[in-house]
């Protein structure tokens, strides 16, 4: 019988069964993590688009502040976590509602109350109309709150670059000129992952703000 119908040895199979199983762990491998990254790319796209779409509505919301009077500022409750502002996004003569958007239980909840009455009297009920969350999974970063307020400085140029102390004095709610929104956007929970999160902020500026009054603020 000639080696080549003999076949293979025991050694050079046991030679060729190593070589073959260090080719799948090595494939395997490489599998685990294009898998790990493919993941980690999906919710970071996740996150940033659920987060660039929770800004711009937060960013059209506060744009949007209406006073009541001329004596009433439009912002009633000011904080580092949530504020609460009356707005118009409706028809020019179109009664305000008064909206409210909040950080909390690690999601960006608004909430609207549609009141009675006409301004400035009216009366908004005690619970929400209706309540929307904008973006889950989220949190601040780096230690920067989820809402600053700005006002005016006073100086040559005149910027809004005050930093008001949160929470809003009574006296305070009428001056912020700017509002800074940021926040850390995550995976949604259905992922199952903290890979991939995605920082946003953005300044919105208050559409009545007059920079030659720099003492009162937004005007009403």
């Amino acid at each position: 019988m000639t080696r080549r119908d003999a076949g293979f040895t025991l050694v050079e199979l046991m030679i060729g069964m190593g070589i073959g199983l260090l080719v799948i762990l090595g494939g395997m491998t490489i599998l685990d993590s294009t898998l790990r990254i493919s993941r980690t790319t999906q919710g970071r796209v996740d996150s940033a688009q659920r987060g660039r779409i929770a800004m711009e509505t937060i960013t059209r919301e506060l744009r949007s502040q209406v006073c009541l009077s001329a004596t009433a500022p439009a912002l009633t409750t000011a904080t580092a976590t949530n504020v609460v502002f009356y707005v118009n996004l409706g028809v020019v003569d179109s009664n305000p509602e008064r909206h409210e958007i909040a950080l909390t239980g690690g999601d960006i909840i608004l909430k609207r109350f549609v009141g009675t009455g006409t301004p400035p009297s009216m009366t908004f009920p005690a619970t929400a109309t209706s309540t929307r969350t904008l973006v889950e999974n989220v949190t601040t970063f780096s230690g920067t709150p989820f809402l600053r307020y700005y006002a005016w400085q006073n100086g040559n140029p005149v910027l809004p670059t005050t930093l008001l102390a949160a929470p809003l004095s009574a006296a305070n709610l009428g001056k912020p000129v700017k509002i800074a929104v940021s926040f850390r956007t995550y995976p949604g929970r259905d992922f199952n992952t903290t890979r991939g999160s995605s920082d946003l902020q953005n300044a919105v500026f208050v559409r009545a703000a007059d920079p030659v009054d720099t003492t009162n603020g937004p005007r009403c």
